[in-house]
Order: C-alpha cells, then structure tokens, then sequence
C-alpha cells in the first residue's frame, strides 16, 4: 500500500555518502521513518544498493504551534521553533532549529542551523507536495580520517527544494522534481588552513514519472527516473575553462564533471490475503552503458504482527566523485 507522499525522493544522491543525511528538517518534525530492506534498485535506481529510507514529515491536519528549548553537559543547548496552518485542504509547516555544544573532548564542537518549509494541497483525486530548506553544519572532526592530525574541520550548507504530484485512483500518475545543492569545505588542520583544503559542490536535478494501474491481477508500474550530477572543486574532477569564485572566499573552483542517469522501470505486485509476491526490472543508462536489474520479492503474513519474507534482487553502485578523483 502507498504510503502518504513524503518528504524525500529516492534521487537526493550526493558525492561524498556521510553528508548523506544533511536533512533541513528536525527529527521532531518527523512522523516516522520507513526502511525498506535489500536491493531496491529496480525501483529507485542505481545505488539503491542494500535498501531505501522513507522520511514522512508530520501529516497531522490541526493546526499547531510549538517551541522547545533543551540544555546539557559540554556547554550543549538546542532552540527549535515549529508551527502548522491547515486551511481549506492546504497545509502549510515552517520548523527552525539551532543546535550547538562545545564538545565532549579537543576539537567536537557543533553547530547545526536548520529552516524548512513545507506546502501540502489537496483538491479531488489530487494530492501536491511541495518543501524547501536549508540546513547549515560546522563541526571539529577530531581524528576523523587519521589520529596524527586531531584538528580536522569541516562545514557544509545544503539547500533543497522538491515538488510532487500524485493524481488517479485505480490509474494513477505520480510526478516528482528535486533539486539539491550541497558545498563542502574541509580542512586538514583548522588552525592551519594552507595545510590542506578541500572545497565542493555538489549539486543534484532529480525527475520522475510513474503510472500505476491497480486491477484484478495485483499492480503494475511503470516509471521513468533522470538524474543530473554536477560537481565543482578544487580537488576532484577535471579542468574546467570557466573557473569561479568559492563563496565567502578569495579562491576558485578549478575543476569538475557531469554525469546523467536514466532508468527505465516496471513492477507487479500482487497481495492475497496471506501472500504478497512482487517482481519486475529496471533498466539503467549511465555513463554510456546500459544496465539491466531485475528482481523479486515474496512475503506470507503469519499474524498482522509477524511476517516472514525472502527476495532476490540485482542492484548496481555507481562510484562517487570521490572515487573516481581522489588518491
């Protein structure tokens, strides 16, 4: 069963995986987290790899206000402010948070700053879903890739904004458009920047369609992903002619590279009473190679609270920028 239309889209797909989950939303914002567990690239594409993670930010239609503020050990402290507004089948949700702490040893402090906002409209077999946020992190990264340098630091900003539609009942069309940038500036030694310095950004354009048709036989869906990865450096990729100014300093983005992916998808479940059992195939163009990635899934429900399941799936990990570049 499709679950209410969430926050996130499977194509938020970055260059370096621990910046991952620089999410511009508080956890308390959040109604619950799904994970769905295996390959799930016939779905949601390449690097869908050992499963999926479904964010579903707070769909309550009351309208709400609510502040908190939290304090503890190492000079900790956390202000978050939220509010919601649901007027004629239109909901609106701003949340902000800042969250920072001193650090329980040399070189841990944190600083998190958070905004986000998220439209949600109905209107007949119409659903829309549409948010924004920024979300910005400064932290002391005491050892992080080695104990010889313990004044590692690193600060990133990342800013979302994504759309969906879904419409149909028994056929139904679902749309989604996202974009995401992330910069990341890191450091060898804090105190000494000429040591070592690192400055990316990323930025990621995500599509997608897909058409469901739920008859006698189970579902079918069809579906279509794109994907556009651009990176800019000063350390990985290739040279590019028109260099730019990183923000906030006197430095350039020297080099780059662009990559695009396409997917073609269909699946079939189909759920009895007992059994559920789903197949299908995807298949994916990237990097002027063509990918076919099929896979399978059967379930027998024991009880509503016990399930046993197996599957077998294909999935394929495109390397990172990081991989490609660095050494």
């Amino acid at each position: 069963r499709r679950p209410p239309i969430s926050t996130l889209f499977p194509y938020t797909t970055l260059f370096r995986s621990h910046h991952h989950l620089n999410l511009p939303f508080d956890l308390e914002s959040v109604e619950r987290v799904e994970v769905l567990k295996g390959p799930s690239a016939r779905i949601y594409g390449a690097n869908a790899f050992t499963g999926a993670v479904n964010f579903i930010t707070n769909t309550s239609k009351k309208n709400k206000i609510a502040a908190s503020l939290t304090a503890g050990d190492f000079g900790f402290h956390k202000e978050s402010l939220s509010f919601g507004l649901f007027i004629n089948k239109i909901k609106n949700s701003v949340t902000a948070y800042n969250m920072q702490s001193n650090g329980y040893r040399h070189n841990t402090s944190f600083q998190t700053k958070s905004l986000f906002y998220e439209l949600g409209a109905e209107t007949g077999k119409t659903k829309i879903l549409a948010n924004i946020g920024l979300c910005n992190k400064e932290w002391g990264s005491n050892s992080f890739y080695s104990a010889k340098f313990p004044d590692q630091y690193e600060e990133t900003e990342t800013l979302l904004g994504a759309i969906k539609a879904e419409t149909g009942t028994r056929l139904k069309h679902s749309f989604w458009l996202l974009w995401r940038s992330n910069s990341d500036h890191y450091l060898l030694n804090r105190n000494m920047p000429a040591m070592y310095e690192n400055f990316h950004l990323t930025t990621t354009l995500g599509a997608s369609y897909q058409f469901a048709a739920f008859t006698r036989v189970g579902k079918t869906t069809v579906g279509l992903n794109y994907r556009d990865e651009t990176l800019y450096s000063n350390r990985l990729g290739l040279p590019i002619s028109d260099s730019f100014k990183i923000k906030s300093t006197n430095k350039y983005y020297t080099l780059g590279d662009r990559r695009q992916n396409l997917g073609l998808f269909v699946d079939h479940r189909i759920e009895l009473e007992k059994f559920t059992f789903s197949a299908g195939c995807i298949s994916e163009h990237f990097n002027k190679k063509v990918s076919f990635l099929p896979g399978a899934e059967i379930a027998y429900k024991f009880k509503p609270q016990r399930k046993s399941f197996a599957s077998v799936n294909m999935a394929i990990r495109n390397p990172t920028f990081t991989d490609l570049y660095y050494s």
